[in-house]
């Protein structure tokens, strides 16, 4: 039990070990999981420990095998252990054959891969290319046939064609050419004729310039070529505008979208594209076009000038395509089967590269004797694991050697930092995670996760108090264990697996919830009538309630009939609030004997009777007065007391005590000689808060003046001398530092007080809510006599209840409970020092997480 509360001893070890059986021992020590090494060599960059160059080595492989682990994305999972779909030879090679096997088949298989891949990606890119070109040279067939661009069509005077395996020269009807469109402005061409003619000095009537035939005017200026290709949708306006530019409108460019996406091997994603022709004159304008498409990223073919021609790239195109189809087809069923091949390979190549990794890693936290025969190590032990270890340390002489290896125990005299090993059970894990969390419980101090157990679903039933609500909660916690088997061999969100981990933490919650809604007698907040009411209606008055017998009481919880009565949020209100304020006491006052359990353990006798003892005596004196009155007044029958049939209000008595100094008058005592009780606590108080103030402070200041003189006389040595000095901040630092806690500390019971109110107010606002939706969408519908009315407010009130009660209230209470346990309850006995995890040298918990395995250059 005591490991269950407390973390397991640990004991300091050294081994002297011979450098020849230095791996082996190691490699042993890994899968025994006992000993957390202390790195001897922290102050030496890594590429000068003895064994940088294996770690960087499997670094190296580790990341190749992450590279296999890409590529296999997608594929059907293999079982969680894919060791076995391997021959039994190559999982033994794997497992215990050579690593320089093993990394030679490594980056052979990674070769290969590189080799697989780019050839898939060339041929995907090929086909990307051919598949525009078909488009493109459909397209431009199409639109040349449509177009009558033919050079036996539409011609009125002989031309002369030029020919090329990129251009055609074409003649343009006159529509064409008179249209907005015109890729040569006429008006422009005018001018510089006219102005020839100036200059030959030849004069020409003005109209017959207007009326020099167009067609006329092609012929004899004009041969148009073209430049075709295909580029992204997106970019074709852009372009239309910077040819426009930059040929000063001598282009025209036609667009036609291509219906279909295409895959983009370069991109990896499918793509719009658009087929494009620029017609133009002249060739010192081709390189220009071409420049501007493609900086565009668009592609630009090679179509051919005749029909004839362009239906032989067509054919040719559509060859490629089919025989590349075959041949990517075959590529993508080899890729396959070695995708499958490296799949079942990842899990054992990566264990041993893990394990060879976090072997050398650790001998590079080893030194050397002075004689450079032996290594040296350091590390923690757990006491329970301490024998194991001793016999992996002195077992098999033929594995280890003939000396074997030298273990030392050692006494911790240089004031090395324990480590905290928790035996965190299995129902333990979720509120485990939660103090860790927060801090970490330093060496042999008390673990508060199983407290936890106990105060975290209580607290949260507190808020979440539903009888209706619990079982809706207990139900999901049973649905969760029944589930948690198939959930084992699965990969969840994280966010789902976090509600597997704390199965049964939300179990307990749910349980407690519905005890705690049995007390206040809720069930989707209707109250529920197990037993007989001690109420019964007045027959003379229909708003007046008269006990059933004198005396009567309700056996569990809250008596149904209060719902019923005008005051019963008053009433609620006044029990809820008060019950929150006892329960927070009750918690913090489990917090202060916490911390004086950790300083009788550590024989912190100074920390005991002038910090932790004076912090008991003030909360006991003033909170712990409050609640006993709480309690006390529920327990007496005010009926009974003369002039004070209506009760004393407690707040009116605290008020006297912290003003009146314990003062009070006899119609608000309510009991005898509380007067004197309440001045002895107002003097206890005091007498704890100077206690807390300026007692540690004037005793530490004389143990230095005392220290000094010793020092001074020589009966303590230096050492011994600068040790206690290290610790000593001065006088004045400790005095205020002391005020500091002390006035902490008083202010912190009044805001501790306040904060467990809100046990109250959450556990109120949800009974609000889940009365108005009772009500509204069930009550109510039942009052109207509507038929399928109730059977649409139904489905309305599930859906509240599941989304806003549930998972809302449920989520706010939970996050309040967190609060409550990580502020007000470990702040009393968590100080700012933070314990140090044992993480023992594990393999298995290199696999979990080798990110610290990490070789950091």
């Amino acid at each position: 039990m005591s490991f269950y509360f407390r973390s397991e001893e640990m004991q300091l070890v050294q081994l002297l070990i011979k450098q020849e059986t230095a791996y082996p021992l190691i490699k042993s020590l890994g899968q025994l999981s006992a000993i957390q090494f202390l790195d001897l060599n922290a102050g030496k960059p890594n590429i000068l420990r003895d064994y940088h160059n294996d770690v960087k080595k499997f670094d190296k492989l580790e990341r190749t095998v992450r590279k296999f682990e890409a590529v296999t994305i997608g594929l059907p999972e293999p079982p969680k252990d894919a060791n076995y779909l391997l021959q039994s030879e190559d999982n033994d090679n794997i497992e215990n054959g050579s690593i320089d096997a093993i990394e030679e088949e490594i980056l052979e298989n990674s070769i290969k891969l590189n080799d697989l891949v780019e050839n898939e990606q060339n041929l995907k890119r090929r086909w990307f290319e051919l598949i525009e070109f078909q488009h493109n040279l459909e397209t431009v067939k199409k639109y040349l046939k449509d177009k009558a661009f033919n050079q036996d069509k539409n011609s009125n005077s002989s031309s002369s064609s030029g020919s090329g395996s990129d251009s055609t020269s074409s003649e343009l009807n006159a529509n064409k050419l008179n249209s907005d469109e015109d890729l040569i402005e006429l008006d422009e061409f005018k001018k510089d004729k006219t102005n020839n003619d100036k200059e030959q000095s030849t004069k020409i009537d003005q109209k017959k310039i207007e009326a020099i035939d167009s067609t006329n005017i092609y012929d004899q200026y004009l041969k148009f070529s073209i430049v075709t290709g295909t580029i992204s949708t997106e970019s074709r306006g852009r372009v239309e505008k910077l040819l426009w530019r930059g040929t000063k409108g001598n282009a025209y460019v036609s667009f036609w979208d291509i219906t279909d996406p295409i895959y983009n091997p370069v991109k990896k994603q499918n793509e719009f594209r658009t087929v494009f022709v620029v017609y133009y004159s002249g060739d010192f304008l081709r390189n220009r076009i071409t420049k501007i498409v493609e900086s565009f990223n668009a592609k630009v073919f090679n179509v051919a000038s005749t029909d004839e021609e362009r239906k032989e790239q067509l054919d040719d195109v559509k060859t490629q395509l089919s025989d590349l189809k075959t041949t990517l087809s075959q590529t993508k069923v080899f890729m396959n089967k070695f995708q499958k091949f490296l799949q079942v390979r990842i899990i054992p190549w990566y264990r041993r590269i893990l394990i060879e990794k976090a072997t050398y890693h650790t001998l590079n936290m080893l030194s050397k004797d002075s004689n450079k025969q032996y290594l040296v190590a350091k590390g923690w032990v757990r006491l329970s694991k301490l024998e194991s270890f001793r016999e992996v340390i002195n077992g098999d002489e033929d594995e280890f050697g003939e000396n074997g290896t030298i273990l030392n125990t050692l006494d911790n005299e240089e004031g090395l930092i324990e480590p905290t090993y928790i035996d965190c059970k299995e129902y333990q894990e979720s509120t485990q995670k939660l103090v860790s969390s927060f801090f970490i419980p330093k060496y042999r101090e008390i673990n508060p996760a199983p407290i936890m157990l106990v105060t975290f679903p209580f607290l949260f039933s507190v808020m979440f108090s539903d009888l209706g609500h619990g079982i809706l909660l207990t139900l999901f916690a049973l649905f969760l264990f029944k589930t948690y088997d198939a959930y084992k061999v699965s990969h969840l969100h994280s966010l789902i697996q976090m509600f597997y981990d704390a199965r049964h933490l939300i179990l307990t919650m749910g349980i407690s919830s519905c005890f705690i809604g049995i007390m206040y007698n809720e069930f989707f907040a209707a109250p529920m009538h197990l037993f007989n009411s001690c109420w019964e209606p007045d027959k003379n008055s229909t708003l007046s309630y008269n006990l059933r017998y004198e005396h009567c009481t309700y056996p569990f919880g809250v008596d149904p009939e209060w719902a019923n009565k005008s005051n019963w949020l008053i009433f609620f209100n006044s029990f809820k609030m008060k019950n929150a304020v006892v329960f927070g006491f009750f918690q913090v006052t489990l917090g202060m004997i916490i911390a004086l359990i950790n300083c009788i353990y550590k024989k912190k006798y100074l920390e005991i009777f002038f910090d932790v003892i004076p912090r008991i005596i003030v909360l006991f004196a003033s909170t712990g007065y409050m609640c006993f009155l709480i309690i006390y007044k529920w327990g007496i029958d005010w009926s009974t007391r003369k002039g004070q049939e209506g009760g004393i209000k407690i707040i009116t008595t605290l008020i006297d005590l912290a003003f009146g100094f314990g003062k009070v008058d006899d119609d608000s005592a309510f009991f005898y000689n509380q007067e004197s009780l309440q001045k002895t606590l107002v003097a206890f108080i005091f007498i704890g808060i100077i206690v807390l103030w300026f007692a540690l402070p004037i005793i530490k200041f004389f143990q230095m003046r005392r220290k000094n003189k010793l020092y001074t006389l020589g009966e303590i040595e230096y050492e011994d001398f600068e040790k206690f000095k290290s610790k000593y901040t001065g006088f004045t630092d400790l005095f205020v530092n002391q005020s500091i806690i002390a006035m902490e500390f008083a202010l912190g019971i009044l805001s501790n007080t306040a904060s467990y109110t809100r046990l109250w107010a959450l556990s109120l606002s949800h009974s609000e809510l889940s009365a108005i939706f009772w009500d509204k969408l069930i009550m109510y519908p039942l009052s109207t006599n509507v038929p399928g009315f109730l059977v649409i407010t139904f489905f309305f009130w599930v859906g509240f209840t599941l989304f806003v009660l549930m998972m809302s209230e449920g989520l706010s209470a939970f996050l309040h409970t967190l609060r409550l346990h990580w502020i007000e309850f470990f702040s009393k006995f968590v100080d700012d020092e933070n314990g140090i995890e044992f993480r023992p040298f594990s393999f298995k918990l290199s696999f979990q997480n080798n990110s610290e395995f990490e070789d950091e250059i």
